[in-house]
């Protein structure tokens, strides 16, 4: 709000239109700040700042669907302790539910910057805490802002910490150890890479809590290496091979593999073959490379010499065959390409791929769904208009998912509970409905059989949708001991 008779009790005189700059400005000293009448302007602003602030405060957290007495904690203006403590009283606050900048002072609207920064130092922020950031400036004007910090989920506030895995397995379970142990997390997510994943996979049962895997697709998490406290939103291997055989696979089709030697690349293969075979096609060549290649030409020369009629490759990493495919003229020799199209680094290097088919786990344009579209527009307005790329939905997806099952609890982090209420548990994703299916934990989900197509405006060739392939046509085999 702002009163605007104090308009001209605190100004720079001289600068502007009503006195432009001139030689006898600088000599009078009139472009420094200048408080006309000190004295004055106390005996009129004095009477009426507190009820203001009180007034801004009040219409912020009502305005914000909260009341007076939730807020946690009162970042204000520094003023004199006294005006400090009449504040805290009509707003029916204690002093230690504010930060009082006593070894600071007065550094204008920026007070309840430093405040927060005090605050979140001095640990007197908890997750979903009400902060009310309240300051005034010459003219004069009040304005307050309430902030929410973290959420609560059935009344539980929730606390989130990233460590980074540095894509080693041993980095990874030490700091998934320190996690369970230090932190006393109740759920675990992660990881990127499915090496890390299954190093990780055995503490889970030894601590007894949930992880949430996210995009680790290797089969052996939910299936031969799988244990009760498992879940999995990401799809595994044998979800991206039915959809692969579903878009080329059939009677008498040839096919030769290219995937990274690790357990990503030959779970992957596997599982196509699996499928592939099934629908009639013979698998002539596995050639696998080192996941850390730059030169696939040993590899792409003897899947020439094989004479495939499609070359599916299996790659993640920004070290792709893209390129090398494209130099040596598969597509030219007869031998179509197809993949699982990856995210936007990936899809820039396949531009001489233009009418690849293949799959997709997510391409932002491809999902029909509220969840979605929500996810799209939210990112592109935080993010400089840039759309979500492959892995984003599966972030929201777990998030989605750990509330879900929260609610399902009532806030019960109990691991018990919890597991009962997640194995079965449909929820809504940016991929539309999941399910955890029960004898493994693997949620079901939609796929993507795509085309590749050059398009105006875009530097890569956009997936264009062919079918969407439903979470009962991809489910995979169920491979675990259970």
């Amino acid at each position: 709000m702002t009163d605007g008779s104090f308009h001209d009790d605190v100004r720079v005189p001289a600068g502007g239109s009503k006195l432009p700059a001139s030689v006898e400005t600088l000599r009078e000293r009139l472009h420094c700040l200048d408080v006309k009448d000190p004295q004055d302007m106390k005996r009129r602003l004095d009477p009426v700042s507190v009820p203001h602030f009180v007034k801004v405060v009040r219409e912020a957290v009502e305005k914000s669907g909260c009341a007076l007495g939730d807020i946690d904690l009162l970042l204000p203006l520094h003023t004199k302790r006294s005006m400090f403590r009449e504040l805290l009283q009509q707003l029916g606050l204690k002093e230690e539910q504010a930060v009082y900048l006593d070894h600071h002072g007065h550094m204008s609207a920026l007070d309840p910057c430093v405040g927060l920064h005090l605050a979140e130092q001095r640990g007197l922020l908890g997750p979903g805490d009400l902060v009310v950031a309240v300051s005034a400036g010459t003219g004069y004007t009040w304005a307050a802002t309430v902030i929410q910090w973290g959420e609560k989920v059935a009344g539980r506030p929730i606390r989130f910490i990233v460590e980074d895995t540095e894509t080693k397995s041993d980095v990874a379970v030490k700091k998934a150890t320190k996690l369970l142990e230090d932190d006393k997390v109740d759920f675990l997510v992660g990881s990127s890479s499915s090496g890390n994943t299954l190093a990780v996979v055995p503490l889970a049962e030894e601590h007894q809590k949930i992880l949430v895997v996210e995009p680790a697709a290797a089969d052996s998490i939910t299936g031969a290496d799988w244990n009760k406290y498992v879940f999995r939103t990401a799809r595994n291997s044998s979800q991206d091979a039915i959809a692969a055989a579903l878009a080329i696979a059939g009677q008498g089709t040839k096919i030769a593999t290219l995937a990274p030697d690790y357990s990503f690349g030959r779970d992957g293969v596997a599982a196509f073959k699996e499928v592939a075979q099934g629908q009639g096609a013979e698998i002539i060549l596995e050639e696998y490379a080192d996941p850390n290649a730059t030169d696939f030409t040993a590899n792409l020369q003897k899947v020439i010499q094989a004479k495939p009629d499609y070359l599916y490759v299996i790659w993640s990493g920004a070290n792709t065959p893209w390129n090398q495919i494209a130099a040596m003229k598969l597509q030219e020799q007869g031998i179509k390409v197809s993949t699982g199209v990856a995210n936007f680094a990936a899809l820039k290097t396949m531009n001489p791929l233009a009418g690849l088919e293949g799959f997709t786990l997510y391409y932002y344009g491809l999902p029909a769904n509220k969840v979605n579209d929500w996810l799209v527009e939210e990112h592109k307005k935080r993010f400089q208009g840039e759309p979500p790329d492959l892995f984003v939905p599966g972030g929201m997806t777990v998030a989605i998912a750990i509330v879900e099952a929260l609610k399902k609890t009532d806030g019960d982090t109990g691991t018990d509970a919890l597991i009962a209420a997640m194995e079965g548990m449909s929820f809504d994703s940016p991929k539309g409905a999941m399910k955890f299916r029960p004898e493994d934990h693997q949620a079901l989900q939609e796929m993507y059989a795509i085309v590749l197509e050059q398009q105006s405006g875009f530097d890569y060739p956009v997936p264009v949708l062919k079918t969407v392939l439903t979470p009962e046509e991809t489910a995979p085999p169920i491979r675990n001991t259970r």
